[in-house]
């Protein structure tokens, strides 16, 4: 690994989407540029970056900024998912649509590396975007996982019944009615509370 004050002093390799940057437990630094469409709203702006191993971003300023790890990693799910991809930057990292971003990029899996681990993805870079955010839908998506979660972890029968039904009826709306398919996260359950009240009570 190379600190951030000597990042330039490797080899220059200009890297498209798709090509390989490095082979196990090799490290880079990489410079990504480029400029927001005009007219577009830079409040709901996302970088979308996948190095095909573990990365930090650093501002400008030399700090770090966010961690990302790679989406074909294997682990145990109940940690959640594999791989962070997404990164909202700041203002200043936007630099008015003119975006000029440094990663520390390690090509290695979340653990290293196992029998399991895709080493024909490690080292690869396999994403990075400029993305626009639908809030609206983003938020959609994140009650329908606590509704699903809520109905996988309670040991109330009934609850799980009315969580799974509620569940069901908004992803049935999901791609063409956000608004009715939250509206019905948000309706009373029992005549007094909500579901996100009945998963605070449930979980608690």
């Amino acid at each position: 690994p190379v600190t951030y004050e000597n990042r330039k002093e490797g080899r220059s390799m200009p890297l498209c989407e798709g090509e390989r940057w490095g082979k196990l437990w090799d490290c880079a630094w990489m410079e990504m540029k480029g400029t927001v469409p005009e007219g577009t709203d830079l409040k709901n702006i996302a970088f979308l970056l996948d190095v095909g191993g573990e990365g930090l971003v650093f501002d400008k300023n030399g700090v770090p900024f966010k961690g990302i790890t790679n989406k074909d990693s294997f682990y145990s799910f109940h940690l959640g998912m594999p791989g962070k991809v997404v990164v909202y930057p700041d203002e200043e990292m936007l630099n008015g649509g003119n975006i000029d971003i440094w990663l520390d990029c390690g090509a290695n899996d979340l653990f290293g590396e196992d029998e399991h681990s895709p080493l024909d993805k490690i080292g690869v870079l396999h994403k990075a975007k400029i993305a626009t955010v639908d809030n609206a839908k983003r938020d959609l998506y994140y009650d329908l996982e606590v509704i699903w979660h809520l109905a996988e972890a309670t040991k109330d029968e009934s609850l799980k019944e009315r969580a799974k039904k509620c569940f069901e009826s908004a992803v049935s709306l999901y791609t063409e009615d956000i608004a009715s398919a939250k509206k019905i996260l948000s309706i009373s359950v029992d005549g007094r509370s909500s579901f996100i009240h009945l998963m605070a009570v449930s979980l608690s």
